[in-house]
C-alpha cells in the first residue's frame, strides 16, 4: 500500500479523485492472507452493499464532491465539470461479479512466466477462486477489474491540459504523497537493490477522458524524472499505467488492463527492466447489478483510486 502523510490538511488542498482502477498491487498476496471463515455469509465490519438505486444517490454526492474540489484549480468550468463527471461515474464500487486475470511477470533475470486464474467477487465481500474455493482474499489484497485500495491525495491547483485531440482529452497532476522505492520490497515487482531506497520520489497521476462518451478510458502514474544512485544505478522509468472499457453486462467502465513498468541501468551488469501486466477478460456481474462498498477511507478530501 503506499503511504500517505499523515497530517492535517484542509480538503481545499486535496482532491481526492475516485476511480474504478485496479488495486495497485504492491504486497505479494500469500497463505497467511487466507481466513478460516471462508464460508462466512456477513460482511466484514463497515462493508456495504448497494443496489443500484442507492449506488446511483452515491455517484450524485461523489459529483458534488468532485465539483467542489476541482473549482480550486485552473481549469475552465467546463473542464471542471467533465473531469467530475467522469470521476463519478467511474468508481462504481466492486461488483458482484466473475472474470478471467491473466497475470505476465518478465524481467532480465527470467523466462516470461504467464498463468490464468478465474476469479469471482462474492457478496460476503470477498475474492474467490472459482475452480478452488479454499483460496479467497478480501478485497483489499487481490485485485479485480472493480477492487478498492486506499487512495492517494492530488493537489487540484496542479491540474492542466497535458494533451488534447478531437476525441480525447488528458489532465496532469501531482501526486502528494511519501511514496518511496522501499515500499515495492516485498512485493512481486522486482527492483535491484542498489535503488531500494527510503528517499521520496516524485510522481504524477495522467487522466484521460474520452469527449464522446465522457468515461475513463486510460490513467498513468508516472514517475517525474529519473531516480540516481550515484556511480551505481538509475531508474528511467516507472509507470502504473490503467486501460478501461465499458462493459455492456456489468453496466459500467472496468479496468481491462493493467501494467508495472520500470527501467533503468547498473554500472556494473548493464540495463534492466521489470514488468507485470493484468488482463481482464470475460467480465461477468450479476443482475441486477450489487456493489460492494468497503468502509470509507479516514483520509479528509477525495481520493484517486490505486
Amino acid at each position: 500500500m503506499i503511504p500517505k502523510r499523515s497530517r492535517n490538511r484542509s480538503i481545499a488542498h486535496i482532491v481526492c479523485v475516485a476511480l474504478t482502477i485496479v488495486t495497485l498491487p504492491l504486497v505479494a498476496q500469500s497463505g497467511s492472507e487466507f481466513t478460516d471463515s471462508l464460508n462466512s455469509l456477513q460482511l466484514p465490519e463497515g462493508y456495504r452493499i448497494l443496489n443500484e438505486e442507492e449506488m446511483e444517490g452515491d455517484r450524485k454526492e461523489r459529483y458534488e464532491e468532485f465539483k467542489k474540489e476541482l473549482s480550486v484549480s485552473s481549469l475552465s468550468a467546463a473542464h471542471q465539470d467533465l473531469l467530475a463527471h467522469t470521476l463519478s461515474t467511474a468508481f462504481k464500487g466492486v461488483l458482484i461479479s466473475s472474470y478471467l486475470v491473466t497475470e505476465i511477470i518478465d524481467n532480465e533475470t527470467m523466462d516470461r512466466a504467464l498463468k490464468t486464474e478465474k476469479m469471482s467477487v462474492l457478496e460476503t465481500g470477498r475474492v474467490q477462486h472459482t475452480s478452488n474455493e479454499s483460496q479467497s482474499f478480501s478485497l483489499s489484497k487481490k485485485n479485480s477489474p472493480f477492487s478498492y485500495r486506499e487512495g492517494i491525495p492530488v493537489d487540484p491547483k496542479s491540474g492542466y491540459i497535458l494533451d488534447e485531440s478531437d476525441t480525447e482529452i488528458t489532465f496532469r497532476f501531482k501526486v502528494d504523497v511519501d511514496f518511496t522505492l522501499a515500499d515495492l520490497s516485498n512485493s512481486p515487482i522486482q527492483l535491484p537493490e542498489e535503488l531500494i531506497q527510503t528517499e521520496r520520489v516524485n510522481l504524477v497521476i495522467d487522466l484521460s477522458v474520452n469527449k464522446d462518451d465522457r468515461r475513463l478510458s486510460h490513467s498513468e502514474l508516472l514517475l517525474t524524472k529519473p531516480v540516481r544512485r550515484i556511480f551505481i544505478a538509475e531508474l528511467k522509468k516507472l509507470s502504473f499505467g490503467f486501460r478501461y472499457e465499458f462493459i455492456e453486462e456489468c453496466g459500467c467502465s472496468a479496468v481491462v488492463a493493467f501494467g508495472f513498468r520500470a527501467q533503468g541501468s547498473k554500472i556494473f551488469s548493464g540495463k534492466f527492466f521489470s514488468l507485470r501486466v493484468l488482463n481482464y477478460s470475460d467480465i461477468q456481474c450479476e443482475s441486477p447489478f450489487r456493489y460492494v462498498l468497503p468502509p470509507e477511507d479516514s483520509h479528509v478530501g477525495l481520493l484517486v483510486r490505486f
